[in-house]
């Protein structure tokens, strides 16, 4: 029995059949550190270069959800979904707004739907509260100067 890190250098040099089986014993052995476990399926990877990365951690008994690439591309995910959700509420905040601010002041122009879809969150959420006060488009034109 080879340290682990002394025995991942031995799979390095390991060829076919053995090397599956080397691999195998070296995740058994990692105690199920994510650390370990990537660079065994990275030097996997590499060795068996006509097979994809999926069919490597089938080969080797590893559930995808283990290795550290899947948990980076998943964490990404969630700050990406979460960053367009954002994005999604700020359009249609900033569509309820426009609709708020046209039925109370008439139609406005291209010019004031501009200025006001240009508005960060926490100023379309301030004028959100302040177009209830507005009773001309001077009155939001006022707004929009001062914010």
């Amino acid at each position: 029995e080879l340290p682990i890190g002394v025995g991942l250098m031995v799979l390095t040099t390991l060829e076919g059949d053995e090397a599956k089986t080397e691999a195998r014993r070296a995740i058994d052995r990692s105690g199920g550190d994510r650390d370990i476990i990537e660079m065994i399926t990275k030097i996997v990877v590499y060795k068996f270069n006509s097979l994809n990365r999926d069919e490597v951690n089938m080969m080797l008994g590893i559930e995808l959800q283990q290795t550290r690439v899947y948990q980076e591309a998943k964490a990404e995910g969630k700050v990406e979904g979460k960053a367009e959700e954002r994005e999604i509420g700020l359009q249609r905040e900033r569509a309820l707004i426009l609709k708020l601010l046209n039925r109370k002041l008439g139609n406005l122009s291209p010019q004031l739907q501009a200025r006001v879809s240009a508005l960060s969150i926490d100023n379309i959420e301030s004028l959100g509260e302040a177009l209830l006060d507005f009773n001309s488009l001077a009155d939001l034109e006022s707004w929009l100067n001062q914010n």
